[in-house]
């Protein structure tokens, strides 16, 4: 980067202010010594150039990260050596937080692990864990994920019967692929192999909100999907994966 770019930059990270609203009282503007400013698209890379480094310090184990969500994940057979691997790096994680000038809360880390085992370990265990916007449990049957799916998408298309006299279907249709079908697309390439039971469940929400949108309760389900040229979710995110995924992931602990 030349002179002018750096310049760019640091015009738009020093000098800025801050203050908290509440209702119609406002506190003294205060000035904001660190951090890149929330929202911004700039944001999220700058912030990876900043803890670019932790990668070197995070030997033993595997870590994921972007921005501010992190992960620290590693496999092995044995739960001891295991839990000594994460807890281990997990330390040494903070420490380099601390080191940088960033606050860790310790008592919000959380861990998954992918096997069924009645060893104690160190850290807080859950049965499910939630990353960026996917609820992942130990058993990666994603059921979890799929029922606050179909509430999610359900909310949505509540809004839409209330207001069914006020919209005409064409732009219930443009309604339906704006902000319905991109709940579904979400990841689905992860969570979709969920089993048959929670593929019908996804199958079944999405026939009845089309057989509102187009007033049509007795045409088959394939022909609906085809009148709003569509596939079925199992035919447009059920293709086969390679023969064989060997999953590694075994510990998830994400920096809060």
């Amino acid at each position: 980067m030349d002179d002018k770019s750096c310049a760019l930059l640091r015009h738009y990270l020093c000098g800025r202010s801050q203050r908290v609203k509440i209702g119609d009282t406002c506190s003294a503007w205060k000035s904001v010594g660190r951090g890149v400013p929330q929202g911004s698209v700039l944001g999220p890379m700058l912030f990876n150039f900043f803890i670019n480094d932790l990668f070197f310090h995070v030997k033993t184990a595997k870590l994921n990260a972007y921005a501010d969500d992190h992960q620290i994940y590693y496999s092995h057979i044995d739960p001891a050596t295991l839990d000594a691997c994460v807890s281990h790096n997990v330390k040494v994680a903070n420490h380099w937080y601390h080191d940088n000038g960033m606050l860790v809360n310790e008592s919000k880390h959380q861990g998954l692990v992918f096997d069924d085992t009645d060893y104690s370990f160190s850290f807080p265990v859950k049965d499910t864990l939630e990353s960026f916007g996917m609820e992942i449990d130990n058993k990666l049957d994603f059921s979890s994920h799929i029922s606050n799916l179909c509430k999610r998408i359900n909310n949505q298309f509540n809004v839409m019967l209330r207001f069914r006299k006020l919209i005409p279907r064409d732009t219930l249709l443009k309604v339906y692929k704006a902000y319905i079908l991109p709940h579904f697309d979400y990841c689905s390439s992860v969570w979709h192999f969920c089993g048959t039971r929670n593929t019908d469940k996804l199958e079944a929400l999405n026939k009845r909100i089309l057989r509102f949108i187009l007033g049509d309760y007795l045409s088959p389900y394939d022909s609906l999907l085809n009148r709003v040229n569509t596939n079925s979710l199992c035919n447009k995110y059920g293709a086969p994966f390679p023969p064989k995924i060997d999953l590694c992931i075994r510990y998830q602990m994400p920096n809060s």
